[in-house]
């Protein structure tokens, strides 16, 4: 007697969208071996790779769905879901990647369609004459509506997705907190009067070049 097989059609199957997943599994990935502190780091070239257009539509789409499940239905965009996504990707990748890894997402929705749009600038808004803080603060993140029953979190994992350095700027970051964005281990080249010079790759997407305003994957000396 035979048996009845069930077969499964190649490419068949609907894979389930998991982001915050392959963030992790890159914080792993990028460990370049400091034994010091924690170097591990999501560069925003990988987190442009990872937020293409068919996956962040199908994670948009189970977000608007969470909302709806928590009775959140009223707090949706009157937007598609093309247009949510566009969105998201031009203009808060690095928000809607840190959500993921404190395990809220949808709140990218109501933040980004509110009065007063929250969006990747919330890491440029503290750059000022008398302060260059290119992170957001604790009080900074208890202010925002959304974000601040998540104020802990958030401050904790901004620095998994290391800031932008500037070429022409010397910033001053929380040691306890701060994570390098190097996409290798530095190497020692020489020594000066004030300390050792290393040659570091710093990871695609945070080296902002003053000079012509665009963001480069290159070497440089500290």
């Amino acid at each position: 007697m035979t048996k009845n097989k069930k077969r499964v059609r190649p490419g068949g199957a609907t894979r389930s969208i998991d982001l915050k997943g392959e963030l992790v599994q890159e914080l792993d990935r990028s460990y370049y071996g400091n034994n010091k502190r924690d170097a591990k780091f999501i560069s925003m070239g990988f987190i442009t790779r990872l937020f293409s257009p068919s996956k962040l539509k199908k994670s948009l789409e189970k977000d608007r769905e969470t909302m709806r499940t928590m009775g959140d239905g009223a707090r949706l965009p009157n937007c598609t879901l093309e247009e949510l996504e566009e969105h998201v990707r031009s203009r808060a990748p690095k928000l809607y990647a840190i959500l993921q890894l404190i395990d809220q997402p949808q709140l990218i929705i109501p933040l980004l369609y509110q009065e007063t749009p929250i969006t990747d600038s919330i890491w440029e808004r503290h750059r000022t004459h008398r302060e260059d803080l290119p992170y957001c603060t604790k009080d900074y993140l208890r202010s925002v509506r959304y974000l601040s029953k998540y104020a802990e979190e958030i401050y904790e994992k901004q620095w998994y997705v290391p800031p932008v350095l500037r070429s022409n700027a010397c910033e001053v970051f929380p040691v306890g907190h701060f994570r390098f964005p190097f996409a290798e281990e530095p190497v020692k080249i020489a020594e000066g009067g004030y300390g050792d010079v290393y040659k570091i790759k710093v990871a695609p997407g945070h080296l902002k070049l003053e000079e012509d305003h665009s963001y480069e994957e290159v070497s440089r000396n500290p």
